[in-house]
């Protein structure tokens, strides 16, 4: 599971790649998901696929809970990309394909979301689901990739994010993780200026995973800080 958090009561984000086990309710939506490399147990309020699901993908937004043995913690914003990861192999076949380099185009995004103020005191504003627009090209050959997100529509602004320099995959990790430029759509560009930074894990703007036997989804998300609060969110791309 690709996840990215929010906690507006300690201003906390964390963000990364979990492998475990699903609950499922009877829509085949997502409940819960055990941590195998922890005891942590996610308990989502509202399962996670209501904004998008198909045969390789569920994806949401919720509040929900993490669980330990001993402590619980409540998270205000909780997006979700749940699948099966293609395998490293997998991604390795890919380069012989007849045609290796590859495009996606975004055909799902969660409501995005800006988080403003700080010390405790923060106030949560939402987008909408299903407006973000963009596309990711792979050459599995070569391992090069760029992407461009854009239409990232919330608190009354819209930002772009770009991929800017070289990147490469990783070939023994499905892992997606590059430098990005992010731009306001406003006049005067105030809320990057002088720039929007990468808000997730090691300061990036983006992490994102394949999903499917031969990478037939990616997962995408997006973290970064403005002048007005910082934004998050999640979308999908199919090939």
């Amino acid at each position: 599971m690709l996840y990215l958090h929010t906690n507006t009561t300690n201003d906390g984000y964390v963000n990364g790649i979990l492998t475990g086990a699903i609950e499922a309710d009877g829509s085949d939506k997502v409940s819960a998901f055990k941590d195998a490399h922890s005891t942590a147990n996610y308990i989502f309020n509202n399962p996670l696929g209501y904004d998008y699901s198909d045969s390789f993908v569920r994806m949401g937004s919720t509040l929900a809970a993490i669980e330990n043995v001993s402590t619980s913690a409540f998270l205000d914003n909780f997006q979700g990309i749940v699948g099966t990861l293609t395998s490293s192999s997998h991604l390795l076949s890919l380069a012989s394909m007849m045609t290796p380099a590859v495009s996606y185009s975004v055909i799902a995004s969660s409501a995005p979301i800006a988080v403003i103020g700080s010390g405790g005191i923060s106030n949560m504003v939402t987008g909408s689901a299903n407006l973000v627009r963009g596309g990711m090209s792979v050459n599995f050959a070569t391992l090069a990739y760029s992407y461009s997100i854009h239409n990232i529509a919330v608190a009354g602004n819209t930002f772009s994010i770009n991929s800017v320099g070289a990147n490469l995959l990783n070939a023994n990790n499905n892992a997606i993780s590059g430098s990005s430029l992010v731009t306001s759509a406003e006049p005067s560009g105030i809320s990057c200026s002088p720039s929007c930074s990468g808000n997730l894990s090691g300061g990036s703007t983006i992490q994102g995973a394949f999903f499917g036997p031969n990478a037939e989804r990616a997962g995408l998300q997006y973290g970064f800080t403005t002048n007005d609060g910082s934004i998050h969110g999640s979308v999908i791309l199919g090939r």
